[in-house]
């Protein structure tokens, strides 16, 4: 009898902890401020969070940040980029990328869990991710865009029509003033052979 009485009670501390665990959420996972960035110029990025919970007074007292070079990785939490370890701190904006050196155009996907002030450890939030620009001199290749000298007056919109022979995945812009003043650019349409696409989901601004 007393045996039995004994693991009932374990199951339920057990089942009391996990019920605990499944109330820190998280929200709002950002990198610089932003959701999901590109273009990223920052050597050394700072993550930021938010944590939901269903009870009150929930203090965040450690966290983990786990960050990979794959979707694939980060589901199976391989830490190829960097894992920042358990790190006892409240903090949850601000935090510094401190892994491998960050390269031109490729794109990092991270995840954060913490434990709150009773020791509870989180489940891992859902994944993020942030992805660099040209980061070096070199990696620009394009030719500088204007107007002839002899002309007057101001120029502010430039268009430029380009075709491509390869089946495109994914494209970016990489736009510069050399004055760091910020460019919007906008695609118009597409053309596939006869067929001129001009809608909604093709006129991504990008700023």
């Amino acid at each position: 009898m007393y045996l039995s009485i004994f693991l009932l009670n374990t199951s339920f501390a057990s089942s009391k902890k996990d019920s605990e665990n499944n109330t820190l959420k998280f929200s709002d996972l950002k990198c610089e401020y932003s959701t999901n960035p590109i273009r990223m110029d920052i050597l050394s990025p700072q993550l930021s969070w938010k944590i939901e919970s269903e009870k009150r007074g929930i203090v965040q007292s450690a966290y983990q940040i786990i960050v990979a070079d794959s979707p694939e990785s980060l589901t199976k939490n391989i830490a190829n980029i960097w894992d920042s370890g358990t790190i006892a701190s409240s903090k949850s904006t601000g935090i510094s990328y401190s892994g491998s050196e960050l390269k031109s155009r490729k794109r990092y996907y991270w995840k954060v869990r913490i434990w709150d002030s009773n020791n509870t450890i989180s489940d891992w939030s859902e994944s993020a991710f942030f992805e660099m620009g040209l980061l070096n001199q070199e990696d620009w290749k394009a030719d500088w865009i204007g107007y002839p000298a002899s002309w007057t007056g101001r120029v502010l919109y430039f268009r430029r029509t380009f075709s491509t022979t390869k089946v495109v995945q994914k494209a970016r812009v990489y736009p510069s003033d050399g004055k760091d003043k910020g460019i919007e650019t906008q695609i118009l349409y597409a053309q596939i052979g006869q067929l001129k696409v001009e809608n909604d989901w093709l006129k991504k601004k990008l700023q």
